[in-house]
């Protein structure tokens, strides 16, 4: 039979429960208690110590803004602010008025200090982010016009790499490019230029990207899906990843930057091993690529021996190691039927070799890879585009899903897109593939 703890019961064990805890309880009680009354004395204090420090702020600035300043006064504000109420907003902002001021009026010394101070002011796990970004830009543009170009590195290198200004990475370039390390420089501004909306932060960024290519022998490799402003605005050569291979191998440039992903880099190095090869971004990368690597090809071909593997041109070097014939989208199939057989591994993707097997009478052994970027878009998209734009033209990159190629008008490679919408001059056209492709075709 069920044993039942009455109501009453229950109230009794809580009861003891607390009784036999009781100091635990006490001490919790006391430590909370403790805890709220300072952080509400800090506040009260932070508050106290906020208010005298912006009368203060207000009078010193009151003082420099005069049309005849009485430096006395003004000193005297300021040193006040420093001394006394240093870890305030307003004695940190004072320091960045000064020193900003100083700086024009070509006393870049002394205003050097004061962004120094502001920099330790700032800094900590309570300091103001803001006000700290802004004393290392500060420091760093003073230190380059001194020549100090090592300390403007150092200065930088605090900046999260991950959320940085495009003003970082070109002040970064150009201490770089002070102390003779213009492949470097090259890269952050070449990062600066893609990330940067400001066109005349653009235009120079392109004047000092082109003044280095000329001094370093340097040239630049731009894929198609490539921003504007790389494409069209510094790019030296600019098409698919294979052809820019091969202009790079065709170069006499002594350094190849590719603005492009990893797997681009690595083959444009395949093709020009005496040359030295520079990505920008080094976490630049493919889901294609990043799909397989060597070890997983020679799985394949052990569990599949004699049958050729034909690997698609967005794989890494490890990866073409393995392989009997690389190919791009836009011979895949041809480079398939000429091989003279009935079975064909095919790597990476999937989607692409699904469209070589409808396009042969080849089995297709693939992988499964897919291209994150193409693989977003699906038939009822390409209808309703079709839908509510008559007479629209729609091609796209054979990386899509099947059906999203039957849906479209054209499938081909990005150099054949570009041929396509050149050779039909359509009124209005739809490519389904990287969003900067409709820019570099105007």
């Amino acid at each position: 039979m069920a044993e039942y703890i009455t109501d009453e019961e229950r109230f009794s064990a809580l009861v003891n429960f607390f009784k036999d805890h009781k100091n635990t309880f006490l001490m919790i009680f006391l430590i909370a208690s403790i805890a709220l009354i300072s952080s509400l004395s800090y506040k009260s204090y932070t508050a106290s110590q906020n208010a005298k420090a912006a009368e203060i702020y207000d009078a010193w600035f009151s003082s420099i803004s005069t049309e005849a300043p009485l430096k006395a006064d003004s000193d005297n504000h300021f040193n006040q602010l420093q001394k006394k109420y240093s870890r305030t907003g307003y004695a940190q902002l004072a320091r960045m008025v000064r020193g900003s001021s100083l700086a024009k009026e070509g006393q870049l010394d002394v205003a050097l200090e004061d962004f120094y101070d502001l920099l330790d002011a700032s800094s900590g796990l309570f300091g103001n982010k803001m006000l700290n970004s802004v004393a290392k830009i500060n420091i760093s543009r003073i230190e380059l016009s001194n020549n100090n170009f090592s300390n403007v590195l150092e200065v930088l290198e605090s900046f999260n790499a991950n959320n940085e200004h495009p003003l970082v990475y070109e002040l970064r370039g150009d201490a770089l490019a002070g102390l003779n390390k213009n492949s470097l420089a090259l890269d952050q501004y070449s990062i600066a230029l893609q990330n940067t909306q400001n066109e005349s932060e653009k235009s120079i960024l392109k004047m000092k990207i082109n003044k280095l290519k000329k001094e370093k022998n340097a040239v630049i490799l731009a894929h198609n899906y490539q921003t504007p402003e790389i494409y069209h605005g510094i790019a030296d050569f600019s098409a698919d990843s294979l052809a820019l291979a091969v202009e790079a191998s065709k170069t006499s440039a002594k350094i190849i930057v590719m603005a492009g992903v990893h797997f681009m880099a690595e083959t444009a190095k395949l093709m020009s091993p005496n040359k030295k090869v520079l990505l920008p971004d080094m976490n630049a990368g493919c889901s294609l690529s990043s799909s397989i690597t060597g070890k997983d090809v020679r799985l394949l071909k052990e569990k599949y021996p004699g049958v050729p593997v034909v690997s698609y041109v967005n794989t890494s070097a490890d990866v073409k190691a393995e392989t009997d014939v690389c190919c791009t989208s836009a011979n895949a199939v041809k480079i398939v039927k000429s091989l003279g057989v009935k079975k064909v591994i095919f790597l990476p993707d999937d989607y692409l070799a699904k469209y070589v097997a409808s396009q042969t009478d080849v089995e297709i052994i693939s992988w499964k890879g897919i291209c994150i970027v193409h693989d977003q878009f699906n038939e009822n998209e390409i209808k309703n585009i079709r839908k509510n734009n008559p007479g629209i033209k729609i091609i796209a990159h054979p990386e899509c899903p099947p059906e999203v190629i039957k849906a479209s008008d054209f499938a081909g490679s990005t150099s054949g897109m570009i041929n396509y919408v050149k050779d039909n001059q359509p009124k209005k056209v739809m490519m389904v593939t990287e969003c900067s492709m409709s820019d570099n075709i105007q």
